[in-house]
């Protein structure tokens, strides 16, 4: 392995008010000018793979690579967004499995139209299993035989209209001090099998201003974490974090090379008619922060 592949970890024993804030992530964060890309590019990518049932969010990875027959288990139950007289949307979790590397991914099933469906669940599952070959943003993939990936995936809601997942778990590269925490999340259009990104749910210019705000909140509780965030986030303009937003969610956008894929340095959703989204940070406070935005109490 490339010494370019190597993270810097820093010691948990630092105290947090005294680390430098960061929102650089990889090569590009939001406070870093972003390269000119292609926005109409989407990277795609496949790979061998097995699948495990899945009944809890796995706590340790095995060793062993799974072999056992595709298999799924229905999602926890999820509000539907839409009328009680809706066709029924059914959400299961699957999983890639591979050595050290699992990530889960939805697949849904009750559409009335076959191969709408199949279009639906193809995007899910190459969104879902793109972080293995984007992230971290660089020209060299996830190591699927020598390092740890770990990502399960929750269901927030599906119905006819659209579904909407988070993921989250951890990466921890071969020789790395400790593991990068992992969020991300995808919205699909039902209808059109087609990504919904953050100009779904919010105007990123707004939320630009919002994040600078006295008004912004975390969900995260931690004190320590919402402190050294609000100390820290002035130091990204305006500008950068609506650039940010904007280049939020998947597609994944491909670089004026026509091949290198940036991974977003955020991602967002929906949920109980409040916006979330994600805003990167430093490595020792949790890599990443999510803002909470309610429109109706703005």
């Amino acid at each position: 392995m490339s010494q370019s592949r190597t993270f810097s970890g820093l010691t948990h024993t630092v105290l947090i008010t005294a680390i430098a804030f960061s929102f650089a992530l990889t090569s590009a964060g939001c406070g870093k000018a972003q390269e000119k890309t292609d926005l109409s590019g989407i990277h795609s990518s496949a790979a061998p793979e097995t699948m495990a049932e899945t009944t809890a969010p796995a706590s340790s990875l095995s060793k062993a690579e799974t072999t056992g027959p595709s298999s799924s288990v229905p999602a926890e139950p999820v509000p539907t967004s839409g009328a009680a007289s809706k066709k029924s949307v059914r959400a299961t979790v699957e999983t890639y499995s591979k050595g050290n590397i699992k990530v889960e991914y939805p697949s849904v099933s009750g559409m009335s139209d076959a191969s709408l469906q199949k279009k639906v669940n193809d995007l899910l599952k190459k969104n879902a299993l793109s972080v293995m070959d984007n992230y971290p943003d660089s020209k060299e993939p996830i190591d699927q035989d020598k390092d740890i990936l770990d990502v399960t995936c929750k269901v927030i809601s599906s119905d006819t209209n659209r579904i909407t997942v988070t993921y989250e778990g951890y990466y921890n590269m071969e020789g790395a001090a400790h593991p990068t925490n992992l969020f991300y999340a995808n919205t699909v259009n039902m209808k059109t099998a087609d990504n919904l990104g953050f100009s779904e749910f919010a105007d990123p210019y707004t939320m630009a201003g919002y994040v600078l705000s006295d008004d912004v909140i975390l969900k995260t509780k931690d004190k320590e974490i919402t402190a050294a965030f609000m100390k820290g986030r002035k130091d990204t303009t305006l500008e950068q974090y609506t650039q940010c937003f904007k280049n939020a969610d998947f597609p994944l956008k491909t670089g004026l090379d026509g091949k290198t894929a940036s991974w977003p340095d955020s991602f967002s959703y929906e949920e109980g008619g409040e916006v979330f989204f994600t805003i990167p940070v430093a490595h020792a406070l949790g890599d990443y922060v999510i803002v909470e935005y309610d429109p109706a109490t703005k």
